[in-house]
């Protein structure tokens, strides 16, 4: 019942459910037979003869026919290869309108709004989190998925990102990074500092 009730979007084609409205309507092109032109690498459909092709060329092909001359690297389209060569200029033509730090590239400036924004439209559909960046839904769904791909040499605990790893061997390494500026204690993390600040030198600030 549950799952029906978090789920209310159903298909009329197929006993699949939705949670979202979109993603409903994106499983239905899947029934649409006028998507006749099928890529035969990923099965992936497309209504139109050029589509396919960019598809093609874009997703499955190695082909870089666009070269930077500054450095050499290679890419697909020419848009990508014009974007690119502003990393090799100093002009950053793109100004945040709230903070005004400046951008080589209208991309990073728009993800860069993005931090001024509550705006998070990137839903995880497993537990209902909501996220900024396209990124941060990504390195989220890895939690859900319990691969844990870092292994601690010393101890073989796994973890899903290296940033824990890297945490947890300060554990193995003794490392106390984090010096209280009151008595000189170190700590292996920010966290724990903080919380020796809070509880042996409150009255002393």
């Amino acid at each position: 019942m549950n799952h029906i009730k978090n789920h209310p979007f159903e298909c009329e084609l197929c006993p699949k459910k939705f949670k979202r409205r979109n993603w409903l309507k994106m499983h239905v092109r899947s029934h649409d037979k006028s998507h006749s032109f099928e890529c035969l690498l990923c099965e992936k459909r497309f209504k139109f003869k050029h589509q396919l092709q960019k598809h093609v060329f874009l997703v499955h092909s190695n082909e870089r026919p666009f070269c930077c001359c500054v450095c050499g690297k290679d890419f697909k389209l020419k848009q990508t290869l014009q974007n690119h060569e502003k990393v090799h200029c100093d002009e950053k033509e793109f100004e945040c309108s709230v903070c005004h730090k400046e951008f080589k590239l209208k991309l990073h400036l728009r993800n860069h709004m993005k931090m001024h924004s509550d705006i998070k439209p990137h839903e995880c559909g497993l537990c209902d989190k909501t996220f900024k960046f396209k990124q941060q839904l990504q390195n989220h769904l890895l939690v859900h998925s319990g691969y844990k791909q870092f292994e601690c040499e010393f101890c073989s605990k796994s973890f899903t990102f290296k940033q824990q790893l890297n945490v947890h061997l300060k554990i193995h390494l003794n490392v106390k990074e984090f010096d209280c500026d009151e008595c000189e204690k170190g700590f292996r993390t920010k966290q724990q500092l903080q919380v020796h600040r809070n509880k042996v030198h409150k009255g002393s600030e």
